[in-house]
């Protein structure tokens, strides 16, 4: 994903999203930022749950997430994969999945937020069409168990197999540099000194 790409979006809904991914030709069907050279150690695994009207979400997204992207995404330091279905609930109507936001209808909608506008035809066509409606199923699928959201999960990789760390939520979300760096098997970047670990 470009450098332009790499802001955080968090107010659009899971089609819309998803939508976006496909439109600027990202290799996975989710919301995925990478930092630095993959050549290195291999970068932690950070996973949120999240939704698009939790307030806690927009909170920890914006306040936590997004001010520490800028000063890592350098250093191969974690990659960041959203997953913005959290406690929505979903049931198969026909050839179509019908979906039930925690929040409200507003949360499962295709609406203008921000800095993307819905008038974008390709993007609406496929956040309201059946492609939308598919890719949207798929984050249900990628959501696993959890307590609430924010939820976030962190995996790190260990020679040849993947090494599943899953980080308890409050340490995550209390203090994410230091919870990243704690997790990270490389030589520690010296951000990692701030993070008092």
């Amino acid at each position: 994903m470009s450098d332009n790409m790499a802001t955080i979006i968090i107010q659009v809904t899971v089609a819309a999203v998803m939508c976006v991914t496909l439109a600027h030709s990202a290799p996975s069907h989710v919301v995925a930022m990478t930092t630095g050279d993959v050549t290195a150690a291999k970068p932690v695994n950070m996973t949120v749950y999240y939704e698009s009207l939790c307030p806690g979400c927009n909170f920890y997204i914006h306040n936590t997430l997004s001010p520490l992207w800028p000063k890592i995404k350098d250093l191969n330091l974690m990659t960041v994969t959203l997953l913005p279905f959290g406690n929505a609930d979903e049931k198969k109507i026909g050839f179509q999945w019908e979906f039930h936001c925690q929040h409200g209808a507003n949360e499962c909608l295709w609406k203008h937020r921000g800095a993307l506008a819905w008038t974008i035809p390709k993007i609406s066509t496929c956040a309201s069409g059946r492609e939308g409606n598919n890719l949207e199923h798929d984050i249900a699928t990628k959501t696993g168990p959890h307590s609430y959201t924010p939820y976030v999960m962190l995996r790190r990789e260990k020679s040849t197999f993947v090494s599943f760390l899953q980080t308890p939520n409050d340490r995550a979300i209390e203090n994410l540099l230091e919870e990243v760096c704690r997790v990270y098997t490389g030589p520690k970047p010296d951000i990692c000194k701030q993070a008092h670990i």
